[in-house]
């Protein structure tokens, strides 16, 4: 069994928040809770089981823990040549390097609807899942190269309309995290423009395979990402939590 505490998310909810993998009988997490209670006065527990192991999924909730997100992960596995976004002039990529491209970032993050397991959980404090996204946003911009925020700008005006963060896993294999569109553009022609450009920038660095995680919550993503961007679904999940 692993523990692993999120530092980011237990400062903004002042509670540990510990995901919880690895573990094989429900006995373990039993265990695992007696001792986190030793060290944390509360604690904030998660877990992630394949959505087809119902058996298990009704021990937990025995257990006290409840659904919190329906998981979808997909893939894409690039082939041959990247098409090329030449013709989406005068809108170009553009790695957010500077404070003031990331500023207008996270002005565009705030006009995203919040769609995660955290913006629906009522045992949550209002706002908690926005403030989690902006600070998981800044770790991506801190943190290049191991994380990438890449945006969609006008090549005259410099004005943003989209970003797009995630993580680079290894030489072969990347991630993908959040995302954002201007509202004041045409949602579906800036996102498929997004999504070009993303697919590009990671082939040009020698990304083989991407990773994308979706909450089952977000229909259009997954629609976007399957029938437009050639994603294929890996398997689904269950996040189910406790606090404790």
């Amino acid at each position: 069994m692993r523990l692993k505490i999120s530092n980011i998310d237990s400062a903004l909810l002042a509670r540990a928040v510990i995901r919880i993998d690895d573990w094989a009988e429900p006995g373990e997490l039993v265990l695992a809770e007696e001792e986190i209670k030793k060290q944390h006065c509360r604690a904030y527990l998660y877990t992630q089981v394949p959505a087809t192991e119902s058996a298990r999924i009704h021990q937990l909730e025995e257990m006290g823990y409840r659904f919190s997100e329906f998981r979808i992960r997909s893939m894409y596995k690039f082939g041959g040549v990247a098409e090329s976004t030449r013709s989406l002039y005068p809108w170009k990529p553009e790695l957010i390097g500077d404070e003031s491209t990331f500023a207008a970032a996270l002005a565009l993050l705030d006009t995203a609807t919040c769609d995660d397991r955290f913006s629906r959980d009522v045992s949550l404090p209002a706002g908690f899942s926005a403030k989690r996204n902006r600070n998981h946003l800044e770790k991506s911009f801190r943190n290049w190269p191991d994380e990438f925020l890449l945006g969609v700008v006008h090549a005259q005006t410099g004005e943003l309309i989209a970003f797009r963060s995630g993580a680079m896993l290894n030489k072969n294999e990347a991630h993908y995290y959040q995302y954002a569109i201007s509202p004041a553009h045409d949602f579906n022609h800036s996102a498929a423009m997004l999504d070009a450009f993303t697919l590009e920038f990671l082939h040009n660095k020698g990304v083989q395979l991407i990773h994308a995680v979706s909450t089952g919550f977000n229909i259009s993503e997954l629609n976007r990402l399957i029938l437009q961007s050639g994603f294929t679904i890996q398997a689904s999940d269950v996040i189910l939590r406790k606090t404790v």
